[in-house]
């Protein structure tokens, strides 16, 4: 039997100050808040679950530094709701207790998407990167999802793919570019320089990226190999006009390079690179 989704709101304000942190206890407030969830859910009103299931998260939790089952279910709503800044509370504390491996990887994967809403793509890679190389017996799906965000997150940042570290499993190095082929073709065409390839390529497998949701993310490496062929020049070239840039990164128009040119330092400005 479910319980009202306003009943549950006050169950969390008056019980949780007040009730022991007995197994039991934890048990309970783990299966009222996931039931909590799924009402929300189903009314289509995520953030009316965020405040109860961040004042469960510091209620079970026996320290800042462990990892809860029910911070995935608070990073998720988190997404739904689109409250990427609520998802920091919990982000931005040091993990270092973890119970359940799905724990960790689901609590990376969340965290990292919150990340990618909030344009902090440095911050999404280390979660990515903890989920891709976290110690595993055998190959999940949440591993597979990671390493796709993975390897566009790097191309967004970076404009490369970096190799697997000497510590991540077996069976991820033998395993995750085989179930991510596209994607690691993706990194190979982007690796060549050339907008008009990776445009192509991009629309050959559109239908495959929108079925992973990852169509907005892929759409962003596409822009920003503007970025790294305008870097690129003015590495080579000391003055270069903004006819010049436009036609040597097969930009329509003067007036695009500009505004790519813009963005760019906004972005150094941004991040304090100037």
């Amino acid at each position: 039997m479910c319980v009202p989704c306003d009943y549950q709101i006050e169950l969390f304000r008056f019980v949780l100050p007040r009730a022991k942190l007995s197994n039991l206890f934890v048990c309970a407030v783990l299966n009222v808040c996931r039931v909590l969830k799924n009402e929300v859910m189903q009314l289509n009103a995520p953030i009316r679950g965020i405040a109860p299931l961040r004042a469960a998260v510091r209620k079970i939790q026996t320290s800042s530094e462990q990892l809860t089952p029910l911070h995935a279910e608070y990073l998720m709503l988190c997404l739904l709701a689109k409250q990427y800044k609520a998802g920091l509370s919990v982000l931005e504390d040091d993990i270092f207790e973890v119970d359940q491996p799905k724990d960790l990887f689901l609590y990376c994967y969340y965290g990292a998407m919150i990340y990618i809403g909030l344009k902090k793509f440095r911050k999404a890679l280390e979660l990515l990167h903890n989920a891709v190389t976290a110690p595993m017996s055998s190959l999940n799906a949440i591993t597979v999802e990671a390493y796709k965000k993975y390897v566009l997150v790097s191309l967004i940042q970076s404009g490369q793919v970096p190799s697997f570290p000497k510590y991540t499993s077996s069976t991820a190095q033998r395993n995750l570019k085989n179930h991510t082929q596209i994607y690691v073709d993706l990194s190979t065409c982007y690796g060549t320089g050339s907008y008009s390839d990776l445009e192509t390529f991009i629309q050959s497998n559109a239908e495959a990226f929108q079925t992973d949701n990852n169509f907005g993310l892929v759409k962003q490496v596409l822009s920003s190999m503007y970025k790294r062929n305008i870097q690129r020049l003015t590495q080579t070239y000391l003055t270069l006009s903004l006819e010049d840039i436009a036609s040597s990164v097969q930009l329509n128009t003067p007036k695009e390079a500009e505004m790519h040119v813009l963005r760019m330092v906004g972005v150094c400005m941004q991040s304090g690179d100037l």
